[in-house]
């Protein structure tokens, strides 16, 4: 049994280190679930391979009579016979997977049905019914599941909300105006806001008054982020600091370009979503910004954001605060 016991400690000791070091490694997730996983299962097989050349050898050796009483002949046959006729024909093994092989591509390549789950449950089953309004009201063929720690800010929460569908609409042309202005409210004026809220608390205004303070940080923030949009579009590239229609080549459909798309005959239209995400050349550029100039596409967009300016001072009208309603105004005719 002693030699029993130091064979197995060879043997199992070498097979269990690569897993718990592959479970010590999920320890180092950013995560505290990687952390709790990683010990519980690093702590299993440490047990496992103590009760193996401890535990086990103890009850062999206590149940030992009891065993071998109790032994029986082999029930499985050896099947000597068939393992020497394939080593001897091995050749032809090879032969035949190769001309199963061939036929087996070709199938799988082209077949037409493809076998789930899903498609056998019956339709009134509530997981069905939620999967297929995902997929015919979101377009979300798939659902995805996003860890954050349970302290982590709201207004970080928007933000990374907003960085997701700043990702999504990149994808392909968006001519959706909400998703935009969404987006936008997530991604960048979620940040301003929050600051304004929280100042106007620590200015010691009242819950009432401070949501006039939030309502001005949240316009202020998308009013930005639609000039920041149209500078893109009427500034040179020495202004910006990079080459005009940036947003439209790395495939941001903004505010202007969704205006000048609804506007825009069909064929036009068309035109326009094929420039989506490209490099286009300089006749194709000067198309397009002389449609986004003469449509009324900018001012339209700069009207959005004048409007949005002005609900925002009207919010803090009453609060004299000169200098927030000159920021807003500054924002708004900034010309960089």
């Amino acid at each position: 049994m002693a030699q029993a016991i130091a064979a197995t400690i060879k043997s199992v000791v070498g097979s269990s280190i690569t897993t718990i070091a592959g479970f010590i490694a999920l320890c180092f997730m950013s995560f505290t679930l990687g952390m709790d996983l990683g010990v519980v299962m690093t702590k299993g097989v440490i047990f496992g391979v103590l009760c193996c050349v401890t535990v086990l050898p103890s009850m062999i050796m206590i149940f030992d009579k009891p065993l071998e009483k109790t032994k029986h002949r082999q029930l499985i046959p050896e099947f000597s016979k068939a393992t020497d006729w394939v080593v001897k024909h091995h050749t032809l093994f090879v032969i035949v997977f190769v001309l199963l092989f061939i036929p087996f591509v070709y199938f799988q390549a082209n077949t037409k049905v493809y076998y789930n789950l899903d498609s056998s449950l019956p339709d009134d089953l509530e997981s069905i019914q939620a999967n297929t309004k995902l997929q015919e009201e979101y377009d979300m063929g798939a659902a995805h599941m996003i860890l954050l720690d349970k302290n982590l800010p709201e207004k970080q929460k928007y933000q990374l909300i907003g960085e997701m569908e700043d990702v999504e609409l990149s994808c392909a042309f968006n001519a959706e105006e909400a998703k935009y202005l969404s987006m936008i409210e997530h991604k960048t004026a979620a940040l301003i806001e929050a600051t304004a809220y929280s100042a106007a608390f620590l200015a010691g205004k009242s819950a009432e008054e401070a949501q006039g303070f939030r309502l001005y940080g949240r316009n202020l923030g998308i009013a930005f982020q639609i000039i920041d949009d149209v500078l893109d579009i009427v500034s040179d590239s020495k202004t910006l600091g990079k080459p005009a229609l940036s947003d439209f080549k790395e495939g941001k459909t903004t505010l202007p370009y969704l205006y000048l798309y609804s506007l825009l005959p069909t064929k036009d239209k068309e035109r326009l979503k094929n420039a989506f995400k490209k490099e286009i050349d300089a006749t194709e550029q000067a198309w397009i910004l002389k449609q986004l100039k003469e449509s009324g596409a900018i001012t339209k967009s700069v009207d959005v954001a004048k409007h949005l300016g002005k609900i925002g001072i009207e919010a803090i009208a009453n609060q004299s605060c000169d200098k927030l309603i000159q920021i807003m105004r500054e924002m708004i005719e900034r010309d960089f």
